[in-house]
């Protein structure tokens, strides 16, 4: 056992020192360190995979920092700090590491959890879902080339693990390596896939191909050096390839065709591009004229193309030792737009949908890994989530749990009280993250709240969700809808301290009938909290006095006041004895030497003036002033306890907002204590959803503004 740890350590450490001849002294250190730090923590299994994952790498022209991050990102665990992981591996390979984290949904996909093959639309959801994860290309280079380590050593498990293991690798991995274009994963996973999952047809299989797969590529490239001897002397230019075709790929076609392994001509196949039209039938006659034609076996996609718009020549011949062999000849352009264009060869294999943002995604990874560094992946316009029992759901990116328990049903959506991500209880309005796997926790009735509809909450995003949401709301009773409307207008009012507002003077500037029919509106949920305080907004927030200057925004600070009607160039200023606010109703007094000191309405001194010195009482009115922001006083009541205040100036920082005073209460007899806050606003649709967010705190039992500030 040692001594196997200790050969393996030294391949390892081999394998990194071939490595160094190319590359940078930053690169060789790196290695280097890398190497170090792995070997006393690796045993004999672990390093023998990371000098196999090494060399596949390799093969396929991974640069350092995938290869530092391939055969370690493993071993770092939480304990360690960023800082920590690239004084080891270096900055790029430490970013590498950390998105691979991000993967390791990988080894908990729903295939993997039984033996039931999942539907076709959901095993392309999980490709896309693993696709649209990519913070890096890379990331998915290292988890084919592991996943093809690990089939390597698939024997080495129980049996109902490697057939749910090469299952997956199957129906996810290996599509995912043809679409990228890596040729060489795709068919050795494809392989040994078919080997776990059908042994003896693939035994058959490869018995009946007579030679092992070396020999079958020294026969290809004898008929290329011959194929290539022809054109030049009829001089063709052209670009001649050749491929011995994969056990998997003659196992589908015997499936799809229903042949026998006799009747497979295309075991071994040749590729020619050529630049023009008639150079693909010019080729077509040296072809026949070299080996014997199979005149059952020839067909034309040239002259009618097949429904994807692939166009090529193919055809079947008899080569040397009597070995059947297809010929596909095709223009350079022909090629393009098979290999990516409307005909692409991944999707005409798979027989997927086209879909145009997962095919610009798919072109850029390839773009990427193929060497050019400064191509971005397209902006992420879905995300892909688990449900508990290993579905993959496609949602709009934003998507919160409500939205994805109606896209389940509308039942569960309508019953929905709560939610897990990852088995933890988060807040409706959680935005999800692709990989995230969701549970619904439900009510037995149906009840679904309004103040999902308030876009100021975020708690619903999907038309589909909010469509649904009020549709349940406006089949309820009406009598339902009014009493409950009423129930919540009431509700915003008292929180907003604003008693005397007409109902039907806000019913006409919410373009309702009446009063009823305004309630009635609320209890259907289309009329909304935040469009009621956006409608109250002048009995809340009137324009501010022109000369009274309250306190600015120190983001945006601009002019505002009082201004009197009728008298120029007077001074004014604000009364002591009843504090006007904006939102009360004011009238200025003339004074003698200090200007007009603005009173509310129902202070005690108006009264008496209005009997003794009616002549030196103003009218004032309100100016505009956007930029203005205004003090609100906000209380509190709320079950005593320790951290309740630094709960509430969270959610007034979150919202973007200013605490400039705060003082307290306790009744402690009751357990009970009474917060005030002051908080500085721009406007009501501010105001109303800072209070129902202070509302929805722990052991918060009201919040609603005070009548001044």
């Amino acid at each position: 056992m040692v001594s196997t740890v200790l050969q393996n350590s030294l391949d390892l450490t081999m394998r990194l020192e071939r490595l160094c001849q190319n590359k940078s002294t930053e690169e060789c250190l790196i290695l280097t360190k890398t190497c170090h730090w792995l070997r006393p923590r690796a045993n004999e299994t672990e390093l023998e995979n990371a000098c196999q994952l090494i060399d596949l790498l390799e093969e396929l022209q991974a640069d350092v920092p995938t290869l530092v991050a391939a055969v370690a990102y493993k071993w770092f665990d939480n304990a360690l700090s960023e800082k920590e992981i690239s004084q080891v591996c270096g900055e790029h390979a430490t970013h590498l590491m950390i998105a691979m984290r991000k993967m390791a949904i990988l080894h908990d996909l729903p295939i993997l959890k039984d033996n039931k093959v999942s539907p076709a639309q959901n095993l392309e959801n999980v490709r896309k879902m693993l696709l649209s994860m990519l913070d890096d290309p890379r990331t998915i280079l290292i988890k084919l080339a592991e996943r093809l380590i690990e089939m390597r050593h698939i024997r080495e498990f129980e049996i109902d693990y490697q057939r749910n293991f090469a299952q997956q690798t199957l129906e996810i991995f290996a599509p995912l390596a043809n679409r990228l274009g890596i040729g060489r994963l795709k068919w050795e996973l494809e392989d040994l896939s078919l080997r776990t999952l059908e042994p003896e047809t693939y035994s058959t299989i490869a018995k009946s191909l007579e030679n092992r797969r070396v020999e079958r590529e020294t026969y290809l490239e004898n008929i290329m050096q011959v194929l290539s001897e022809k054109l030049k002397t009829h001089h063709i230019q052209g670009e001649i390839s050749g491929r011995p075709k994969h056990i998997y790929s003659i196992w589908r076609k015997m499936q799809k065709k229903k042949l026998d392994i006799s009747m497979i001509f295309d075991a071994l196949a040749v590729r020619v591009m050529v630049n023009n039209l008639s150079e693909c039938y010019s080729v077509l006659g040296l072809v026949h004229s070299l080996w014997e034609p199979l005149p059952s076996e020839f067909d034309d996609y040239i002259a009618a193309p097949k429904p994807n718009s692939y166009q090529s020549l193919h055809t079947a011949v008899i080569g040397h030792e009597d070995k059947k062999f297809e010929v596909q000849i095709r223009t350079f352009e022909m090629h393009r737009l098979a290999e990516s264009g409307d005909a692409s060869h991944w999707r005409y294999k798979e027989g997927v949908k086209q879909d145009n943002g997962l095919e610009q995604k798919i072109a850029t990874l390839r773009e990427f890994l193929n060497g050019d560094q400064s191509a971005e992946l397209p902006d992420k316009t879905a995300i892909y989530v688990l449900t508990p029992k290993g579905k993959v759901l496609q949602l709009p990116h934003g998507s919160t749990p409500l939205d994805f328990a109606y896209h389940i049903h509308t039942g569960l959506g309508h019953r929905c009280r709560g939610a897990k991500i990852n088995q933890r209880i988060v807040p409706l309005n959680t935005p999800l993250k692709n990989g995230d796997e969701i549970e619904i926790l439900t009510v037995k009735e149906e009840r679904p709240s309004r103040d999902w509809l308030n876009s100021q909450l975020h708690y619903v995003q999907t038309t589909s969700a909010k469509q649904k949401i009020r549709l349940w709301l406006q089949k309820q009773e009406l009598n339902q809808h009014i009493s409950e409307g009423r129930n919540l207008l009431e509700r915003e009012l008292r929180r907003l301290n604003l008693k005397e507002v007409s109902w039907e003077e806000l019913a006409i500037r919410l373009q309702c009938k009446n009063a009823e029919h305004l309630c009635g509106e609320i209890g259907k949920g289309n009329i909304t909290p935040d469009k009621i305080a956006s409608a109250i907004k002048e009995w809340l927030f009137p324009p501010l006095p022109a000369t009274v200057k309250p306190r600015q925004s120190h983001q945006n600070a601009g002019k505002g006041g009082i201004s009197s009607l009728g008298v120029e160039g007077l001074l004014t200023h604000t009364a002591r004895c009843c504090s006007p606010v904006p939102g009360d109703s004011v009238v200025g007094f003339i004074t003698k030497g200090k200007g007009i000191s603005v009173h509310r309405e129902d202070c005690n001194y108006v009264k008496r003036w209005k009997d003794q010195e009616q002549q030196r009482l103003i009218s004032v009115e309100w100016q505009n002033n956007e930029k203005t922001v205004y003090p609100v006083d906000i209380a509190l009541l709320c079950d005593e306890r320790s951290d309740i205040l630094s709960q509430a100036a969270q959610v007034v920082t979150e919202s973007k907002l200013r605490i400039t005073a705060h003082r307290s209460n306790r009744d402690k007899q009751q357990a009970l204590i009474k917060i005030i806050l002051r908080v500085e606003v721009n406007n009501a649709e501010q105001l109303s959803v800072l209070l129902h967010r202070l509302e929805e705190l722990p052991d918060v039992i009201e919040a609603s503004r005070m009548k001044s500030a």
